[in-house]
């Protein structure tokens, strides 16, 4: 799943851009610089020594809420509206994406529709014009075509193929509904807009349900966790890529800034990578469209179903027989809006490789059904 980088700015003008605005951009790092493979990348142009911080930018370029400190917030953003943003950053979304991540993909989706006129015009013209990943949300996913399940299926070949994806944990992911970019997420969006500004003081008047969705999938693929919880988009940081073991650089936030800091000596013409945190390669290929590999922090996701039918089969085997629909209740409220089960698969089988989380649902499942009651 390729990006599309259709980038109207240069490393320059981000850079200016930056500038402009009060941040602090090394000259030694270029960004947006493009590789064979149709990347882009951010470069050392010249020795970057550890503890050096190549990006200092201040709170206002970055899309959070609530804003870091009361009585500021993002650049050009009505106070009212970043207000009235507040509650719904502060709930957890129900049984789709968290509102924290909806209240930044809004702010996104304001400055975009705003077009020249947005102090972040620029920024926002660096991102990419379309994500690859965003077929993986669709009503009809790639891998619900093609290929029939029995059929015979040609592996021959290096050739990304849309069935090969069904049934693994990009499939689970694209299931469970909790998805900013996906259907659940646009229609949150769009209820909060309606909610905040019937009288469109703020948003345009009409529904661009494209413009949404790259506002969605712009969070959901190139967002931050913020310091002390929630969600936070941060212009030049997010144009890093990730290394799961071996990042040369750090995101640190602090209470007026947020800066980019050299972990370690960096030598010119070497790529500048962070850690985007421990996440599988079903996670980046669904949320951003890429895997690293190794990765230490690989995972096999389980579906459901499949947790439902290994139980079934226990109890079977001492002699139980759960009433119909029983264990799917029951894993349905352990599970509750979480993603699915993960077991590890770069960790021993009896050790870090089965979480705490997964030995709560089993045991759960595997009570009786009077303690489960009790309980």
């Amino acid at each position: 799943f390729k990006v599309h980088l259709t980038v109207m700015v240069s490393s320059d003008d981000l850079a200016e851009w930056a500038r402009t605005n009060g941040a602090f951009v090394s000259k030694f790092v270029s960004f947006l610089e493009p590789v064979p493979d149709g990347d882009r990348v951010v470069r050392a142009t010249g020795d970057i020594e550890e503890g050096i911080d190549v990006v200092r930018l201040p709170r206002k370029l970055a899309f959070e809420i609530p804003p870091c400190h009361a009585g500021k917030g993002t650049l050009g953003v009505p106070h009212e509206l970043l207000k009235a943003l507040r509650p719904t950053a502060a709930s957890e979304g129900g049984s789709g994406p968290a509102g924290k991540s909806i209240a930044v993909a809004v702010l996104v989706y304001l400055e975009r529709s705003r077009g020249i006129d947005s102090a972040f015009a620029t920024y926002l013209d660096s991102l990419p014009a379309a994500y690859g990943t965003m077929p993986l949300l669709d009503a009809q996913p790639p891998w619900s075509s093609g290929c029939a399940d029995g059929d015979h299926m040609d592996t021959s070949g290096l050739h990304d193929k849309p069935w090969m994806y069904r049934g693994t944990g990009v499939s689970l992911l694209a299931r469970s509904g909790a998805a900013l970019a996906g259907a659940s997420g646009i229609e949150k969006m769009q209820e909060l807009i309606e909610l905040l500004d019937p009288d469109r003081r703020w948003f345009p008047a009409g529904r661009n349900n494209a413009v949404l969705r790259w506002a969605a999938a712009s969070v959901q693929s190139r967002a931050h966790a913020k310091r002390g919880g929630g969600t936070i988009l941060i212009p030049l940081a997010d144009s890093f890529n990730h290394s799961p073991s071996c990042p040369n650089m750090e995101i640190v936030q602090e209470d007026d800034e947020i800066k980019v800091r050299a972990l370690h000596d960096v030598r010119a013409g070497d790529e500048l990578l962070i850690s985007y945190g421990q996440f599988s390669n079903s996670e980046l290929l669904f949320n951003a469209g890429f895997t690293c590999s190794p990765n230490e922090h690989d995972c096999i996701l389980i579906s459901p179903p499949a947790l439902v039918a290994a139980v079934r089969e226990r109890l079977k085997c001492q002699g139980c027989y759960p009433t119909s629909g029983e264990l799917e209740r029951r894993l349905s409220t352990l599970l509750g809006n979480s993603p699915p089960p993960r077991l590890s698969a770069a960790a021993p089988l009896l050790g870090n490789g089965i979480p705490a989380r997964v030995v709560t649902m089993l045991v759960g499942l595997l009570l009786e059904e009077q303690r489960w009651k009790d309980l």
